[in-house]
């Protein structure tokens, strides 16, 4: 089913592309921004039925450089679905190209003919001129579509529509802010009141800081998985490992030593499927996922309790990554109208990008957010990473108790006595990241409002606690510099000085 919202968005788009009564305007490359799990899928689809109902293209080709066998699956289902409900006589107008049917050794490119409307599923991934979307557009003369260097004319000739469809596109919203092109535009889907995104997880407290899945995070991985091991109402807990073989068994003996269920999920092996998280587990069970449940898949999210994105040991995911992993796939719709009972874990870098995804989604340029995909850092540019942070130092602290730290608290700092007090001990290993800040008086987490962090630090030598406050207060996000070296050269939508770009009025 294609829903109000859905149907709304589609028609702006459609409207956008092929101009209406009172413009005859035409934009043939549209971007639709839609957050994770909002609803893409059902607007692209009425965009597809009105253009073939109004004749306004005769072909349409679906296309993603995503690899993932259960999306592409997915895909074909949908194609299946919504054509017995709107028209079967569309089906034979339809094609799909995933992954390896798109471009691979042997395989031919598709030939794009005139009069068609090009989908471009999840178009922030695979960007690169080395990838399956670019050898297709090159193959079909149509590279110059992407990075607007093709003449507006050309393509009107030749009636080729393009619609980008990306919940992250950030490497394609730089392109358009630091290079507009006056025939690529942007249109949003707006969600409906069933939508509970990453703006509930944030509001309701419930994006929470991940640690790296290895021996020194034996402790903190036993006692998250303490903390959701309710055998009155066992649910699931996925959990998504960087070292696959190590990192997974220190997980599983985890689960031994707790008599937790262990699955897992993976491309070589998996003893569980995404089918089955639709039932109840008769027992708290752990998911260990590698390479699945990215970009679009849609996961069944009744019986999930948490899902926990470990930190990789020696680097940092891109934003654009992290908010299409775990985190993505638990936004969605649900007819609760108390949201998803689900908790979400996900690497403290990170955090600080997810606020700022959710609030600059509706602004006019959308959420210019780096690092990400095909974005690097650019030499001119300003740190856009602001915090809520506030450090004050707890005086004279005498034991590391809970008890006796909160009636310190109480006694220096008495307007923090309706706060959220989190209990933060910086010996482990896990929390080390806030005493380098605290350390260098530079921080770069983000702390809910109300909420308190009391960082203990007692050794020998001395006795430290610092409490770290979330203000509460609202921050504009530094903008980034507009400096066209943060888009890396192999990426498609990488702008260039052509003559066919307007400026910025």
């Amino acid at each position: 089913m294609i829903y109000d919202n859905q149907k709304a968005c589609g028609t702006e788009i459609f409207n956008t592309m092929f101009g209406t009564e009172d413009s005859a305007t035409v934009n043939p490359v549209v971007l639709l921004l839609a957050q994770m799990q909002m609803g893409k899928s059902g607007t692209y689809w009425h965009v597809i039925f009105e253009a073939l109902r109004n004749r306004k293209v005769d072909q349409v080709f679906i296309i993603s450089g995503n690899r993932e066998k259960t999306l592409r699956k997915q895909v074909k289902m949908d194609v299946n679905t919504y054509t017995d409900q709107y028209g079967r006589k569309y089906k034979k107008k339809i094609t799909v190209l995933w992954g390896a049917d798109l471009y691979s050794a042997g395989n031919p490119i598709e030939d794009v003919p005139e009069n068609t409307l090009i989908v471009w599923d999840e178009a922030h991934y695979a960007q690169s001129k080395s990838n399956g979307p670019y050898k297709f557009f090159e193959h079909n003369g149509l590279e110059g579509i992407l990075n607007g260097t093709m003449e507006l004319q050309d393509i009107i000739d030749r009636k080729i529509y393009l619609l980008n469809v990306s919940a992250t596109p950030f490497s394609e919203l730089y392109a358009n802010f630091i290079k507009p092109c006056d025939y690529h535009k942007i249109v949003r889907l707006l969600p409906d009141k069933s939508y509970f995104g990453v703006d509930y997880y944030m509001k309701e407290n419930r994006l929470c800081q991940s640690f790296v899945v290895d021996q020194d995070h034996m402790e903190d991985l036993e006692a998250l998985f303490t903390r959701y091991n309710t055998k009155e109402n066992p649910r699931y807990m996925l959990v998504r490992v960087s070292n696959t073989k190590d990192a997974t068994r220190l997980v599983e003996n985890v689960c031994e030593k707790l008599d937790i269920v262990c699955h897992q999920m993976n491309s070589k092996i998996s003893t569980i499927t995404i089918d089955d998280l639709e039932e109840k587990p008769t027992e708290p069970t752990v998911v260990v996922l590698s390479g699945m449940l990215r970009m679009g898949k849609v996961v069944p999210k009744d019986h999930i309790a948490m899902v926990f994105e470990a930190k990789p040991a020696k680097s940092n995911r891109h934003t654009d990554t992290g908010l299409q992993g775990l985190l993505g796939r638990v936004c969605g719709h649900t007819q609760n109208p108390s949201g998803f009972d689900i908790d979400v874990y996900i690497e403290p870098n990170l955090c600080n990008y997810v606020v700022q995804y959710a609030q600059l989604y509706h602004d006019n340029e959308g959420p210019l957010i780096n690092p990400a995909m095909n974005l690097k850092a650019s030499l001119n540019s300003r740190s856009h990473m602001d915090t809520n942070v506030q450090c004050m130092e707890l005086l004279n602290p005498i034991a590391p108790t809970k008890k006796t730290l909160m009636k310190l608290i109480t006694e220096q700092y008495s307007a923090l006595n309706n706060y959220n007090f989190v209990m933060k001990n910086l010996m482990t290993q896990s929390n080390r990241t806030f005493l380098s800040q605290i350390e260098k008086d530079k921080y770069t987490s983000y702390i809910e409002p109300n909420t308190c962090y009391v960082c203990k630090l007692f050794t020998e030598e001395e006795k430290k606690v610092w409490l770290l406050i979330g203000d509460g207060v609202e921050r504009e996000p530094v903008p980034e510099p507009m400096d066209m070296d943060i888009i890396r050269d192999s990426c498609v939508f990488k702008p260039t000085s052509s003559p066919f770009y307007i400026s910025n009025p």
